[in-house]
């Protein structure tokens, strides 16, 4: 990825407003943890890891609250960073070296193949 196109994913990143704010805070800190750590995470990945987790995660449990509709479980900080832990083991196991970091795409397939690990987190299965 060009340092431009990279430039403008980060500033996505940092100016994405979450409708739910533990979703913002929880996933905001291991994005961060994981840079700190790893610097495997590309600009694209991470903004794709808050949006996914807010978009799929956060805004549905807020709307279902404004709307009268409980969630299953209550969402938790705890679910959320199995969830993200989980995702980002998965990237570990199917590409450890990738000298390019961990893109958008690559996050996707991990989600993908780690769903049935997921997805009874949230009391979806």
């Amino acid at each position: 990825m060009d340092k431009l196109q990279e430039s403008r994913y980060w500033a996505s990143y940092g100016a994405y407003k979450a409708v739910e704010p533990l979703v913002d805070r929880v996933i905001r800190g291991k994005i961060s943890a994981n840079l700190k750590e790893e610097k495997h995470l590309r600009a694209d990945a991470a903004l794709f890891l808050l949006a996914n987790f807010d978009q799929m995660i956060g805004s549905i449990n807020v709307g279902g609250m404004q709307a009268g509709v409980p969630a299953a479980k209550p969402l938790t900080s705890e679910m959320l960073e199995q969830a993200f832990d989980i995702i980002i083991d998965n990237l570990r196991v199917r590409d450890p070296d990738d000298p390019f970091g961990y893109s958008s795409h690559r996050v996707i397939k991990s989600i993908d193949a780690a769903w049935d690990k997921i997805s009874p987190i949230f009391a979806w299965a």
